[in-house]
């Protein structure tokens, strides 16, 4: 455990969780910025209203709250909602059937870049999966391709990153981030590819999780992802480095 004196310098951080302080950093260097943990108990509820909080192993979730700023995402359809499992630390799970959740509030920026990071296990049925974002013409989404690939869209001319690993039942962090030029796509740490922006995104429509939401409110594009979500960062109006990156898969 790290203890520090009053008024001494801190020098050595080795044991400070850095998600204590990344994350909120980062979301506060934002436009805006969501974070879902789904190992926190104490912000995630089994219904859209949140009444009633999920407390123990396959409780639905109806909605999970960013501990930072006003945001959650919901699933107003009772058919529709994932499982908490308690495996792994805390994950939400969706069937692949139709289980996702809707952001709420949370638009991307025109300028300045944005970011999803998700710390993902998709399952053997997840090719050709999105794990989060939205479609159609103006798409900014990250998921799998056909071959189980790590997969990037972007923009209205869809500049694609494709890895070249089948990634499914392995567990992994994916970054999709870009600036005002190019799109990099993130496995872990390493630097999948980079690619010039095609046309633009779509900053009328908040992104989903499970899912890549189609451009309409509750309609979802390219279907549902089976597996394991365990946390996810969206960034709005900020791009991130390969050295964030690095600390972003550190702290998940």
């Amino acid at each position: 455990m790290f203890i520090a004196k009053l008024g001494e310098a801190i020098t050595d951080t080795a044991g400070v969780p850095q998600a204590l302080a990344l994350i909120p950093s980062l979301i506060a260097d934002a436009d805006d910025g969501v974070y879902f943990d789904f190992a926190d108990l104490t912000r995630m509820w089994k219904e859209s209203a949140g009444t009633n909080l999920v407390t123990a192993d396959a409780d639905l979730i109806g909605k999970v709250a960013s501990p930072y700023g006003s945001h959650s995402a919901i699933q107003p359809t009772a058919g529709m909602l994932g499982t908490y499992r308690a495996a792994g630390g805390g994950i939400w799970r969706g069937d692949g059937s139709n289980d996702w959740l809707d952001l709420v509030g949370f638009l991307l920026s025109v300028t300045g870049g944005n970011t999803i990071a998700m710390k993902i296990t998709p399952a053997a049925g997840s090719a050709g999966k999105s794990f989060a974002g939205f479609g159609t013409a103006n798409r900014f989404s990250v998921g799998l391709d056909a071959s189980g690939f790590l997969l990037a869209s972007y923009g209205t001319a869809a500049s694609a990153i494709v890895g070249a690993a089948d990634l499914r039942s392995t567990t992994f962090v994916a970054t999709i981030t870009h600036d005002d030029t190019n799109v990099q796509l993130y496995h872990n740490t390493t630097l999948v590819g980079s690619a010039a922006k095609a046309g633009a995104h779509s900053t009328a429509f908040t992104p989903a999780l499970g899912a890549a939401k189609h451009g309409t409110a509750g309609v979802v594009s390219g279907g549902y992802v089976p597996g394991d979500i365990r946390k996810c960062l969206m960034l709005a109006g900020r791009h991130v480095t390969a050295d964030e990156v690095a600390e972003i898969v550190a702290a998940f």
